[in-house]
């Protein structure tokens, strides 16, 4: 079993125009998604690195100051690469100190608004999902972006976005199919939960006041997390879906091929050193059907 991860596109170094720091409570900002770890799919590989291209009717969400969320539309720039953001309705702050924005991609990740309280939002990753060709889906591939103007009101925010979630590139080697057999569903239960609902903190938390930070910024944890993902495909190759970063070294996956004609079952465990999923990487793996179990659909 095969799994090396490839590092998508780093984002690029930027200049930020700013207003000098002013007491008068309302401006207009512009929001932009510079040339970085950002949405909705992923171009053709290039060079080890699969860039990851804005979509029209993307949406998503901004937050101020970890207030409430609000919706804002994409327009893609340079060939999907860039894009301005616009709020519904705009957003208009002013403030003398920590002007702080957030945002998160795509709408339909978010469960909740951020919680102020515990630094923190919260995000579903879906456990039914329906790849394309070449990329995830696209609801699946969550999105984040933090922006910090400090004691300025900025009149740009270019968001430089991380990945919230993992990826997985499958494909299935000695398949036994029968003459007319097709697939219609691929189901990846796992010794972890890695899909679900989740908590990803956007600050380091600590929750005992002991100055020892036991979920720094960056961090997830399962809230109503679930170990089983569907993937809805006719594939045998290039299968792609998302998941939270989990470690599966020395641990279980069970695959379970769904055809017109039943099901085939095959459990394998990740060695050491393979199967470790991380936020931004791509883990690319085959499994031997050879000696798959069928069974009933």
């Amino acid at each position: 079993m095969k799994n090396h991860a490839f590092a998508l596109l780093a984002s690029a170094c930027i200049l930020v125009a700013c207003q000098e720091k002013q007491t008068t409570p309302e401006t207009s900002i512009r929001f932009f998604a510079r040339e970085t770890l950002t949405k909705t799919v992923f171009g053709e590989l290039d060079n080890g690195k699969y860039p990851v291209l804005w979509q029209e009717d993307d949406e998503i969400y901004i937050s101020y100051k970890m207030g409430t969320s609000e919706i804002a539309y994409v327009l893609p720039l340079d060939g999907g690469r860039t894009a301005e953001i616009k709020p519904d309705g705009g957003i208009s702050v002013g403030s003398e100190s920590g002007n702080v924005y957030y945002a998160l991609s795509p709408k339909a990740a978010q469960a909740l608004n951020i919680s102020q309280a515990k630094c923190r939002w919260r995000v579903k990753i879906p456990a039914n999902q329906t790849p394309t060709a070449g990329s995830v889906d696209a609801s699946a591939q969550i999105l984040y972006a933090r922006y910090d103007a400090g004691d300025v009101v900025p009149a740009i925010v270019p968001f430089e976005f991380d990945h919230v979630t993992a990826y997985g590139l499958l494909s299935f080697s000695n398949l036994d199919l029968s003459e007319g057999e097709t697939i219609s569903k691929v189901t990846l239960t796992a010794e972890a939960d890695w899909v679900g609902d989740w908590y990803y903190y956007v600050k380091d938390y600590d929750p005992n006041g002991d100055l020892v930070v036991d979920y720094p910024a960056g961090s997830m944890e399962a809230a109503s997390g679930s170990s089983s993902l569907e993937i809805e495909t006719s594939s045998v190759s290039g299968i792609w879906f998302a998941c939270a970063p989990v470690d599966l070294q020395n641990k279980t996956l069970t695959a379970q091929i769904t055809t017109n004609l039943g099901t085939l079952t095959k459990t394998v465990t990740f060695p050491a050193g393979k199967g470790n999923f991380q936020a931004g990487h791509v883990a690319m793996f085959s499994i031997n059907m050879n000696g798959a179990v069928r069974g009933n659909s």
